[in-house]
């Protein structure tokens, strides 16, 4: 084995030899992904909405693929995934090698994906004996890909927004009304009657429904208005008021509501300007929607003792007469408020809706305004769009796909405190003699360092305080380690004589500080672009300190750079103090 020993950078440079530099880009992490966006609608560049994010990542074992949300009121209803070592062959996305079933987690907001880079494969379309794609994709390859290789992703998501819209409309009423020639009588007054015999009582097409006192329905103790659309009718029964019984008169309209809405509340009020809010209605009235009794209310004070309910529903309160007869004279001034009370979601349906509504009249005559129906809704809005993780087309035509290339990436070092390396490592550096005592301040060779035939090594003076860049590392190609403290540099070549690079996978990081009052810090660290943090021993005499570097590719080339900051008086002891790295397998 041959020792070298370069005591000036500058002559190192001046032979043109340059010291191994890694620069890789940062590794993808969980926390710290490769992100493109999850483009939905189309892909046209008018319409394209960004809906939320496709992330991948990569340990040593797997590689990681999420889908999320990240727009608001978008959900995720399916995803396919192709993973493989080549550009996806035009198909569709159900011929993927992936989808839910495989995922390792599905919301409707966010799915990832757990693929093993040794089963990441090669893929074509299965063709027939005649030569023609069969639809079908198939692996076709050695699975398998290392880092710093290239794959290639194509993200589909089937995507879905919800919206909520509220408003009100108003429906077209078609309306009929039970014959006057032959009306329905029930004993007493007040609802004597049941549902099914009010809903027994036929409906006449031939009957006018708003007469508006001028058909022979009209109850002539009741001015004609012309101005207003109104029915009229005149009771049956004599008596004021009848003793035998009442009159009961049956109004129906037919009326659709549109799909997708669900009705939250409504009004039933006169069509007639400035009434919207009344039912100008005589005596007692029943308002049923799809045969199901909504509310009722009358103008009787005395109802029959067996009946002071109908249908366990109770009476609701009605404006006084008097002051109303001006507004409403064809119903002697009675009218009810039209705000329905609270109703079930379901009691409207979609399409066609019945409203069923029954005067029930017990003297002289009576009147009602034409109603009108102001619901209020909410529709639900469903949009269904096509989305990929944004990157190439897929194809020449390509109908909106695309696929995007993700570069594997080497694992990222880890740091752990104390001593993973066990024994003393394949090969090291030492920085010493901080107190500048005459001892080589540097050594680099293979441990135990503190054997003279095991390093080379260099002076340098020091400063207390004071900040010295230094670095340690592997060039593989020329088989040697490489240290540096300010201008100094040693090698220590044909390392893998004694030493076994390619099971390296672990380093260590010691820090010595035995002196009274002394910091020993190395900080700034950085391992072949990956930043390691700060490394402090406090304030002396704290002892010995351990860390533990993990990665998986020290076996290749790399440099670690830091600084050594010192602090404090040290002594003459050139070992009391110290900063050694080491690397070998654990």
């Amino acid at each position: 084995m041959r020792k070298v020993l370069f005591p000036m950078l500058g002559l190192l440079l001046a032979l043109g030899v340059l010291l191994p530099v890694a620069t890789p880009v940062a590794a993808h992490t969980e926390a710290e992904p490769f992100v493109t966006d999850l483009i939905a609608d189309g892909g046209s560049v008018d319409t394209a909405i960004d809906v939320g994010d496709v992330s991948v990542w990569n340990d040593d074992t797997n590689l990681y693929v999420k889908y999320e949300i990240t727009e608001t009121g978008w959900v995720i209803t399916g995803t396919h995934l192709y993973v493989g070592t080549n550009e996806p062959p035009t198909s569709a996305p159900g011929q993927f090698p992936y989808d839910d079933d495989d995922a390792t987690l599905v919301t409707d907001t966010v799915v990832t994906y757990t693929i093993r880079l040794a089963d990441i494969d090669s893929y074509s379309m299965q063709l027939n004996k005649k030569g023609k794609s069969t639809g079908v994709m198939v692996a076709d390859g050695d699975p398998g890909v290392e880092p710093c290789s290239d794959i290639y992703i194509a993200a589909h998501a089937e995507v879905q927004q919800t919206t909520i819209v509220t408003g009100t409309f108003t429906p077209t009423l078609s309306w009929m009304r039970s014959s006057e020639s032959n009306v329905a009588v029930f004993p007493g007054f007040g609802a004597q009657w049941t549902k099914e015999q009010g809903f027994g009582i036929p409906l006449d097409p031939s009957t006018v429904v708003w007469d508006g006192g001028t058909e022979s329905q009209y109850f002539t103790g009741y001015s004609t208005r012309s101005d207003i659309s109104w029915a009229s009718w005149a009771c049956t029964q004599g008596g004021t008021p009848s003793q035998t019984g009442t009159d009961l008169r049956r109004f129906q309209a037919t009326f659709d509501i549109p799909a997708e809405y669900t009705v939250t509340g409504g009004r039933l009020g006169s069509v007639n300007p400035g009434c919207e809010d009344a039912i100008p209605i005589n005596d007692n009235i029943y308002i049923f929607v799809n045969e199901e009794l909504v509310f009722w209310g009358g103008t009787i004070s005395v109802l029959d003792p067996p009946r002071t309910h109908f249908l366990g529903v109770e009476r609701r309160a009605v404006q006084a007469q008097h002051s109303h007869v001006p507004d409403f004279p064809e119903t002697d001034g009675w009218y009810m408020d039209g705000t329905f009370p609270p109703i079930a979601c379901d009691l409207f349906v979609e399409g066609a809706n019945l409203l069923d509504v029954f005067a029930e009249e017990f003297w002289t005559g009576g009147g009602m305004h034409e109603l009108g129906l102001s619901l209020d809704y909410e529709q639900t809005i469903v949009r269904e769009e096509t989305a990929w993780g944004e990157g190439e087309l897929i194809g020449v035509n390509a109908n909106w796909s695309m696929y995007f290339t993700y570069h594997v990436q080497e694992p990222a070092p880890t740091v752990t405190e104390g001593n993973l390396l066990g024994d003393n490592g394949e090969g090291g550096v030492r920085w010493k003699s901080f107190a500048n005592t005459g001892s080589r301040e540097m050594y680099v060779g293979v441990p135990d360092l503190g054997i003279g035939d095991n390093r080379v090594e260099v002076d340098f003076v020091w400063s207390s305080p004071g900040t010295h860049d230094v670095s340690f590392a592997y060039d593989k190609d020329e088989d040697k380690l490489v240290g540096t403290v300010g201008d100094k540099t040693l090698e220590w070549e044909k390392i893998s004589d004694t030493a076994h690079p390619d099971t390296w996978d672990t380093m260590l990081i010691i820090i010595a500080n035995r002196d009274t009052g002394t910091t020993v810090n190395l900080n700034d660290v950085v391992l072949a672009g990956y930043p390691l943090g700060d490394f402090s021993s406090g304030v002396g005499p704290s002892g010995w300190h351990c860390w533990s570097v993990s990665w998986a590719r020290f076996g290749e080339s790399w440099t670690l750079t830091g600084k050594i900051e010192l602090g404090g008086s040290f002594s003459g002891s050139s070992e009391s103090c110290k900063v050694e790295i080491q690397v070998g397998p654990a």
